[in-house]
């Protein structure tokens, strides 16, 4: 055990009487001096600092030790059970982001011949319609976030998207589905914000040469349809070319309103801001405006001048055609911006550290954390992506945009695309660098940024070695401003396998503390665990912490069938974990106990089968059994056997997770065999059997004609739209069966999701459905 170190923390603390008020970064953050232990003394910051950002992380620490190493982990492995030939009765496809502890899957009733879905997450007629009003790839997402909200906030929430028309839906649903849940059920929720928001990003498109929102498809005649822009650049070999921008930048870094940790509201640029809580300034309109136009429109009077006005963003930027050219031959939008932003403001800071880029515009005056703010939205109302960067500990922040990547952008300092100027050039040392995401999520760009990156991975671990998800890692360095000092650096949310990776500069000296459910290693909050000194670029180093509680999960019981299974039905399921949905605290943030859902691809589940009075056991913690169990799976593939009286639940469950979410995929289907109710499946005239059912690449329909008919075999998509003509014309009596690929008629696979089959003798029709599971 090394010896007990003492480190004193100072919590920044932004009161409005401008404590701290010379800081740079208007963000708060938490900073750490390192003081050997019977030593302790006050830490002073230097006089002039950068961030202001907020981490809720305080008092004095202690590292009690160093962190135990890591060692591999094994996965499960899945089977997947053979086909059989069945006709198909009814089937249930499903996407959905599963909670801890929530079960998505169906009811199997065969006395009705029927399936009943069992969904985890409860919605109101209001939410339903918007989500399907929303793009599908939006709608789990959009769905999970709306579920969070009380019934009431559900429809209020709902009917902004309700009550939108194209082009605007798909912008308002996505700020919508990635903006937290706590400040959508907040009083400084603005609605017509976020209508006003989609607005204006269409009318700026007007008065720009340089950009091009595109948009493919509608709500009503795509259920895949989405924006995104397109704009135009001139490349180093002096060629002008058009470029599009993926549509989760789009979304994400020019649509979103929110930029870094400020409230998404409407402000009163006249009004002080508190650097306490930055509310003083959250007004109604007309007193309170949005940044997205202020910016781009308003100008005011220079101070000590007569007549003199502030450039406006709008006349400026319409005059470029182009948004970026290596070569500076002609004006472009990024250099535009740059100008604007160091006419309109001076380098320097008051008592007041502002967050709201219309408070920022209205005082001119700002250091980087102020830049980077004013900058990130200015760009945004240009129909720019851009984002805020932040290396805490190293108390500078600044700004990347897209140009086909991200690339660094400083308009204080003139500088752009120059990723390596300040650990080069200024001589910067990192712990680890971040980008903010507009929903909260605090992503590591440290490789952007250094050449000399290495990775820490950490592991939360109970007292039983199961993995703690959701835990709260925070990150500190020692050596990045001085060689004594400890700054709290970053922070990250481990996903289910009790893991969060941190990508940080070589040759610093890094030490860490777990937050959990389960308990915090070091236990008390003044303390922090040392984990490596000097690590070496390009080294990867693991450890894990413990605390000293353990979760418990309750499994069910595997018990035989309480019959015979028989040929009479058949359930099939098909499951594919899409990914894992960290759930995400928000700590750099104004608007306190926030928490987002973050990506992260390897869900996995438990699928179970059982009858009815089990299933209820289960839904109230209570011992139950199964008679079938699968554990721990990325993926499913597996079918069932049961007699016509007995009723089922077939179902996954997010059962290993204490916080985070699993999104899922799943088709079940119900089969009769052809020998039970002969009346029903006879191969009379009409009468089709399309198998396998779900399909992936191929599927075979078979179908009986009597007498010569003229026939026509058609596939709908759920709208009722025909996609493909299987065949059609006259037909010699016979047997038939027609092989069809799960091409449209332009040749393009069909996507995942529910179909009908419609085959048509002589005017008489037989519809069926149709999944796709590829």
């Amino acid at each position: 055990m090394k010896n007990l170190i003492v480190i004193s923390v100072l919590a920044l603390l932004f009161l409005s009487n401008g404590l701290f008020s010379q800081t740079g970064i208007t963000s708060k953050r938490d900073t750490i001096k390192y003081i050997p232990f019977g030593k302790a003394e006050p830490y002073t910051l230097p006089d002039v600092k950068g961030i202001t950002t907020n981490i809720p992380f305080m008092g004095k620490v202690t590292a009690v030790g160093k962190a135990e190493n890591m060692n591999g982990f094994k996965d499960n492995k899945n089977t997947i059970l053979a086909e059989t030939e069945w006709i198909l009765l009814d089937s249930i496809y499903v996407e959905s982001i599963v909670p801890p502890s929530g079960n998505l899957g169906v009811i199997l009733n065969t006395g009705t011949r029927t399936l009943e879905l069992i969904h985890p997450l409860n919605l109101t007629t209001d939410a339903i319609n918007a989500i399907k009003k929303a793009p599908k790839w939006l709608r789990p997402q959009l769905e999970y976030t709306l579920s969070k909200l009380n019934g009431g906030i559900q429809n209020l929430r709902a009917s902004i998207i309700n009550n939108a028309t194209d082009p605007f839906i798909d912008e308002i649903a996505y700020t919508i589905a990635y903006t937290t849940p706590e400040f959508l059920a907040s009083d400084y929720f603005f609605p017509n914000l976020f209508l006003e928001n989609a607005q204006l990003v269409y009318a700026h498109d007007t008065d720009l040469a340089y950009v091009d929102i595109v948009d493919y498809g509608t709500s009503t005649s795509d259920e895949n349809y989405y924006s995104t822009v397109k704009y135009w650049k001139i490349d180093k070999d002096s060629n002008r070319v058009q470029i599009e921008v993926p549509k989760e930048i789009y979304y994400m870094y020019i649509v979103h309103p929110k930029i870094t940790d400020e409230y998404e509201a409407y402000v009163n640029p006249t009004l002080a801001e508190s650097n306490y809580d930055h509310t003083t300034n959250i007004d109604v309109p007309p007193y309170g405006v949005f940044w997205r136009d202020y910016l781009y429109s308003h100008t005011e009077q220079k101070p000590d001048t007569t007549g003199d006005d502030f450039p406006i963003l709008k006349d400026e930027a319409s005059k470029c055609q182009v948004l970026w050219d290596e070569k500076n031959a002609e004006p472009s939008a990024i250099r535009t911006v740059t100008k604007w932003i160091n006419d309109v403001m001076e380098f320097n800071s008051g008592t007041e550290r502002p967050h709201q880029p219309v408070r920022i515009y209205s005082l001119h005056l700002g250091r980087c954390g102020e830049h980077e703010d004013i900058t990130a939205a200015a760009a945004r109302s240009c129909l720019i992506p851009a984002r805020g960067i932040d290396a805490i500990s190293s108390d500078h922040v600044w700004n990347e945009f897209w140009d086909e990547q991200w690339w660094q952008w400083e308009p204080v300092n003139n500088s752009h695309k120059d990723n390596l100027v300040y650990e080069k050039g200024w001589g910067k040392k990192f712990g680890s660098i971040v980008a903010h995401r507009s929903d909260g999520v605090a992503e590591s760009v440290t490789n952007t940024y250094s050449e000399k990156p290495c990775t820490i991975n950490l592991f939360a671990r109970d007292s039983h070695d199961q993995p703690i998800d959701g835990a709260t890692f925070l990150l500190a360095v020692q050596g990045t401003l001085d060689q004594s000092s400890i700054f709290i650096d970053s922070y990250a949310i481990t996903d289910n396998n009790g893991l969060a990776t941190f990508t940080v500069v070589a040759g610093q000296n890094y030490f860490a503390r777990l937050n959990s459910s389960l308990g915090n290693v070091p236990a008390q909050n003044n303390q922090v665990v040392e984990l490596v000194k000097n690590p070496q670029a390009g080294g990867e180093y693991s450890y894990i912490l413990r605390p000293a509680n353990f979760k418990t999960i309750t499994k069910p019981t595997v018990v035989q069938y309480p019959d015979t299974p028989s040929d009479e039905y058949l359930l099939k399921v098909n499951y594919n974990a899409q990914s894992q949905n960290i759930k995400w605290s928000v700590l750099f943030n104004d608007f306190g106990g926030s928490n987002t859902s973050y990506e992260k691809s390897g869900g996995k589940a438990n699928f179970y089968l059982t009858d009815e009075y089990n299933y209820n056991l289960g839904k109230s913690n209570s011992d139950y059994s199964v008679i079938a169990s699968r554990e721990n799976a990325s993926n499913i593939s597996c079918d069932y056997k049961f007699v016509r009286w007995q009723e089922y639940f077939a179902w996954l469950k997010n059962l290993e997770c204490i916080s985070n979410s699993v999104e899922m995929s799943a088709s079940f289907s119900l089969y009769v065999n052809l020998l039970v109710d002969v009346n029903e499946t006879q191969n009379t005239e009409s009468q089709v059997n399309c198998y396998p059912n779900p399909m992936s690449n191929n599927t075979q329909f078979k179908f009986n004609v009597q007498d010569e008919s003229n026939i026509r075999l058609s596939i709908y998509d759920i709208q009722g739209i025909k996609i493909k003509t299987i065949a059609e014309g006259m037909h010699q009596p016979g047997n038939y069966s027609l092989d069809w690929n799960g091409c449209d008629e332009q040749g393009n696979h069909l996507s995942n999701g529910m179909y009908f089959y419609q085959l048509d003798i002589n005017g008489r029709k037989k519809v069926g459905k149709l999944m796709v599971v590829r």
